[in-house]
């Protein structure tokens, strides 16, 4: 739980890579969220990470 507290900060950072125009970084570092996250139990974290990972995708 620590460490995907911890991880989903890269989703906040995606978003504000969206915000700046950097559409391959954002989705970079949207799935290094999820794949991190992945391997543990899914919480509202890894949820989170995914739809922003969707959220990027779909703003490409």
């Amino acid at each position: 739980m620590d460490v995907a507290l911890r991880e989903v900060n890269k989703s906040y950072q995606a978003l504000c890579y969206m915000e700046l125009g950097d559409e391959e970084k954002a989705e970079k570092t949207a799935k290094d969220s999820v794949a991190i996250q992945k391997i543990y139990p899914r919480t509202t974290y890894y949820h989170f990470a995914r739809n922003v990972l969707k959220e990027v995708q779909q703003m490409k």
